[in-house]
């Protein structure tokens, strides 16, 4: 995280912004966002201090897990969401640019921005997700949220082409896992969860392979109040009745050893995080 300081004190800067970045965008577009934009990740810093973005930001809407609800970059992640909606309310070349730009970014934080804006907006400008999406997107943890809910929100519009392709991400997916043995598991089991959020929405190829691995392996099993929160080992599940903030500080000096998250026989490994709530593990 840098250690920037702006003018105004992150409270008094929200107070500013909470009721008008929305018009700025649809007044300024590309201009207000890409403002706004530049001034997040000045906050951030590097593309390597966004990696684990997730853990103070847990969701790009407004959310009860998020943490540092008065940190300046919080208050940032809701201007650019607000001003990319309101940049993006109507098509245009003009708002399926500033998404793209969003999509495009190297920053994690605002590629989830743009995810979410596709989501919201997806008569508009959810073309570019199709044009601008990677793999990394339906492997890596920091885009596990907004990508869950594009899929849920957005997936009955996809038109036949853009199922093939999203089908294709997932057939293709292979994580990486330090356990051989379990690798076929950790492959499918993420399979099943890409396509939970799509099932039951018409497409009967997705209801049937999404049975399939859900024979094999177990039902997925998640609620809409809570985060998966990833470990070297497989996720962890907040309670949801135990707000993030009281924790959040501890839990800021442990970081992920990798991106293997392979599952583990039984309980599993949790650490132990002074103050947490009970974390419970999920396939």
């Amino acid at each position: 995280m840098s250690d920037k300081v702006g003018l105004l004190d992150s409270h008094y800067l929200g107070e500013v912004l909470k009721p008008s970045a929305r018009k700025l965008g649809e007044r300024c577009g590309a201009v207000a966002v890409d403002i706004l934009a530049r001034r997040l990740t000045e906050y951030i810093g590097s593309v390597e201090d966004d990696k684990y973005s997730y853990i103070w930001r847990s969701a790009i809407e407004d959310h009860e897990q998020d943490a540092h609800k008065e940190d300046a970059r919080v208050v940032l992640v809701d201007a650019v969401r607000d001003a990319a909606l309101g940049a993006t309310s109507s098509g245009s070349p003009a708002a399926l640019s500033i998404v793209k730009s969003l999509l495009q970014s190297p920053y994690p934080t605002l590629t989830r921005v743009g995810i979410y804006v596709c989501g919201e907006h997806y008569g508009t400008v959810g073309a570019a997700f199709w044009e601008c999406a990677t793999e990394s997107w339906f492997l890596e943890v920091p885009y596990w949220h907004e990508l869950y809910w594009f899929i849920n929100k957005a997936f009955s519009r996809f038109s036949v082409p853009q199922r093939a392709q999203f089908l294709g991400f997932v057939e293709k997916l292979e994580g990486e896992c330090s356990d051989e043995a379990r690798r076929v598991e950790w492959d499918e089991t993420h399979r099943r969860d890409l396509l939970h959020p799509a099932f039951g929405l018409g497409d009967l190829q997705v209801d049937e392979k999404y049975q399939k691995l859900v024979e094999r392996w177990g039902r997925y099993e998640t609620t809409q109040t809570s985060t998966r929160i990833p470990l070297s080992d497989g996720w962890a599940t907040e309670a949801p009745s135990h707000p993030m903030r009281s924790w959040a500080c501890p839990m800021k000096s442990w970081w992920p050893s990798s991106r293997t998250l392979c599952l583990i026989a039984g309980v599993g490994m949790v650490p132990h995080v002074e103050g947490s709530p009970h974390l419970s593990l999920q396939r």
